[in-house]
């Protein structure tokens, strides 16, 4: 049978499209700026021009990654009901995104360095409960939770669909 399709939404440098390629997944980046996707198509891999709300996928991903995205969508519920519809009914999504609650975030705030603040694309800042309450509220459970060294303060959620486990 064919693999499974991963989506990796506002895929960046690709470098996550690349991975799980290496995997043995059906990779696919989706992302809005078209020197992104050129890059990745020229490199051999399939890349989406679009935005993510708007995308009609000729496929159904097994895992849908948005890594550093959710928080720069102005509707982040109507995002969430979005994957949660895209993605297999066995599939998982992963988040990764600043956690407001965090030790860290709080430190940055306290010595007045907190990039997250000035960041003009960020559209909300979640905490671990608010964004496990916003999932829950979109049909979807957190399964496992992480923090991941990319960033500071940073959280990484994995969710499956309500009644998937």
């Amino acid at each position: 049978s064919e693999p499974p399709a991963w989506l990796d939404v506002g895929c960046g440098d690709g470098a996550l499209v690349m991975t799980a390629d290496e995997y043995g997944f059906k990779s696919v980046g989706l992302d809005a700026r078209q020197q992104t996707t050129r890059a990745l198509q020229a490199a051999g891999y399939e890349a989406i021009l679009g935005d993510f709300m708007a995308a009609d996928l000729p496929f159904q991903p097994f895992v849908i990654t948005m890594m550093d995205v959710l928080e720069h969508m102005p509707w982040p519920s109507l995002a969430l009901q979005k994957a949660r519809e895209t993605l297999d009914p066995a599939g998982v999504l992963v988040i990764s995104l600043p956690n407001i609650a965090s030790a860290s975030w709080r430190e940055m705030d306290r010595s007045r360095a907190n990039p997250y603040w000035v960041e003009i694309e960020h559209h909300h800042n979640f905490s671990r409960q608010r964004l496990t309450d916003l999932l829950a509220e979109n049909g979807l459970d957190v399964v496992h939770y992480d923090i991941p060294h990319r960033y500071k303060a940073q959280m990484e959620l994995y969710a499956v669909l309500r009644n998937a486990q």
